[in-house]
This record gives C-alpha cells, structure tokens and sequence, in this order.
C-alpha cells in the first residue's frame, strides 16, 4: 500500500508497526488522514480508533481514518 500510494505522488507517507506506535506517531505530527488496519498486533483497529477518538489532543482526535 506504502508503494501504492508513492507511485500516485503522495511523497509523505508514514507507517506504524502497530496502533501503540501509531498513537506515538500522532502525538508528534499531524496527518491529513490516516489508514487503518482492522487487524492490527497488540489491539485491533477497532480499539485504536476508539482510543484516539477519546484522545485529550483535539487533533489526534479528530484525524480522518480510513479502515482497511
């Protein structure tokens, strides 16, 4: 997918081994919109985007995802 989205011209592409990661991740920068893996290692993406919904950061909040 990182691939993919290289070859259509998106040069800022960010990935994350896993949702603790990811959160790590977003506390740091900000992302226009982030893509999700259901199936995650240490917890689902169900449980992540709970999470991060929940988050105290507005921003990290409210960042777009997309479930893959």
């Amino acid at each position: 997918l990182r691939g993919m989205l290289k070859e259509l011209g998106y040069q800022a592409v960010t990935e994350a081994g896993n949702g603790i990661e990811a959160e790590k991740l977003l506390k740091l920068h900000r992302f226009d919109v982030m893509l999700v893996d259901w199936r995650m290692p240490l917890q689902d993406g169900a449980e992540f985007l709970t999470r991060l919904r929940a988050h105290d950061n507005p921003v990290c909040a409210a960042t777009p995802a997309i479930i893959i």
